[in-house]
């Protein structure tokens, strides 16, 4: 086999792992996402039924749209990786209306502070934040305990700059596994479109969740 040759199976099989490597995040960060909070809902009014409480029609509403987005996501895995709510408006409408949905019911406060210059950055940069944010806030909304989460993108010279930071508890990086797939997954999304990502936590002093993006 000649250097082309070898040069182009290579490729091909790099090609096929970025491939997985995308769907494997868009499953956990997506799709999982609507599951996870459906079940969590289901599992609220269950225990609100075990009490005597009927579910009100806004607490069974909530649980037809987290299910409704489930099955949006399901079919966008099989047609192809973008976020119906991308196709739907830009990603800051996508982002603001995503976090109304992720925190009803909850008191967390979700602010963002979106440059609006960053509107027009490319699909796959779209992507990439919308999923990193996604997790971000997702972590802080399930486990952080937060009362805030604020979320910021500017253009920093050749750099997109985004950050999610909340006031939870916090965590012990040393202490987390390297299999936490969400935290690696941040990481992972960033690097697949040459940018890079940093966390920082402490406990009892919040997250904060740094990502820089070629423009």
């Amino acid at each position: 086999m000649n250097n082309q040759e070898e040069s182009g199976k290579q490729s091909a099989s790099e090609l096929a792992e970025l491939e997985r490597t995308w769907m494997s995040h868009e499953l956990h960060d997506g799709l999982m996402q609507w599951i996870v909070g459906a079940k969590m809902q289901s599992e609220s009014l269950y225990a609100r039924s075990m009490d005597g409480k009927p579910p009100t029609a806004d607490q069974l509403q909530y649980l037809c749209t987290l299910l409704s987005r489930a099955v949006l996501e399901g079919r966008r895995l099989m047609a192809g990786l973008r976020p119906p709510e991308l196709d739907e408006s830009d990603w800051h409408v996508a982002l603001t209306h995503w976090a109304d949905i992720a925190r009803t019911g909850g008191q967390t406060v979700v602010e963002f502070n979106l440059d609006p210059a960053t509107r027009t950055i490319p699909d796959a940069t779209q992507r990439c934040i919308y999923r990193i944010v996604q997790e971000a806030v997702g972590n802080a909304l399930r486990h952080a305990k937060a009362e805030k989460v604020q979320v910021d993108a500017n253009f920093v010279g050749d750099e997109l700059v985004v950050s999610i930071e909340d006031n939870g508890s916090g965590f012990d990086k040393a202490s987390v596994g390297a299999d936490r797939y969400g935290l690696k997954g941040i990481h992972e999304r960033a690097s697949l479109i040459e940018g890079a990502a940093s966390i920082t936590s402490q406990i009892g002093s919040g997250t904060r969740v740094e990502v820089r993006l070629p423009r």
